[in-house]
């Protein structure tokens, strides 16, 4: 079953037909898949970039924003209804871990965070 936006649209992202020219579509031209199939990870098409600062020292003090995804994002820690996170088991195990960090790591200092369907955000400070 496929998805809708909040405008009522299916989502869709850009697909890869592997039996032609790999990624590359001509001007115009927009492939889709359903949302939430994944396609795999394949080195000549997907050419990540860091996001990192050349030369920073990430274990200094700081605020640090922690992404963390599910592999393939799945969806492992529950689901949204009416606009609400409804959290499953795992996602209340992602919420415990994350605020047990202080203990376990002295100099750690916790912010809001948020568990997602697939994934977690969160602010952490080094100190």
């Amino acid at each position: 079953m496929f998805k809708n936006n909040r405008r009522g649209e299916p989502r869709v992202r850009p697909i890869v037909d592997n039996n032609t020219d790999r990624g590359v579509h001509k001007e115009g031209e927009h492939k889709v898949r359903p949302y939430g199939t994944h396609m795999g990870f394949d080195s000549d098409i997907h050419h990540r970039r860091s996001v990192r600062l050349k030369g920073y020292d990430y274990s200094s003090n700081g605020a640090y924003f922690v992404t963390i995804c599910t592999e393939r994002r799945e969806r492992l820690f529950g689901g949204i209804t009416n606009d609400e996170m409804m959290k499953n088991e795992a996602a209340k195990i992602v919420e415990t871990v994350w605020r047990e960090l202080p203990e376990r790591f002295p100099g750690v200092v916790l912010d809001i965070f948020v568990v997602m369907p697939n994934h977690f955000h969160g602010i952490i400070f080094l100190s």
